[in-house]
């Protein structure tokens, strides 16, 4: 279910991968974090509207939460992904569906 709701809410050119038993990780092409917040919202609306797993007659009873982070180019790949990890866990620390977006990873530097 979760993996339907991330095809539908990612576009064609970004990446959806399994990161760990129940978390997965996205790489969204975008600078702008109302970009993450439109596709966590379609992600979220999605899982709220096919409750259903698919091929059972079970219902999806866990909550939901969706941490990601803006990441700037001269940060490592550690520093990235734990951002957006340190942002999931702000999510899950939340009451149910939340959605947590890290915005100060890309500041403007001054000239």
């Amino acid at each position: 279910m979760v993996a339907d709701a991330l095809q539908q809410a990612i576009r064609e050119y970004d990446i959806a991968a399994r990161w760990a038993d129940d978390e997965f990780l996205l790489l969204i092409r975008s600078g702008q974090c109302e970009t993450l917040q439109q596709v966590a919202n379609r992600i979220q609306e999605y899982v709220d509207e096919h409750p259903m797993i698919p091929g059972t007659d079970t219902r999806y009873v866990g909550d939901l939460a969706i941490g990601g982070t803006l990441i700037n180019p001269d940060m490592s790949l550690q520093q990235a992904l734990a951002l957006t990890d340190s942002s999931l866990y702000i999510a899950k620390s939340q009451q149910e569906g939340i959605i947590y977006i890290h915005t100060h990873a890309l500041e403007k530097k001054s000239a």
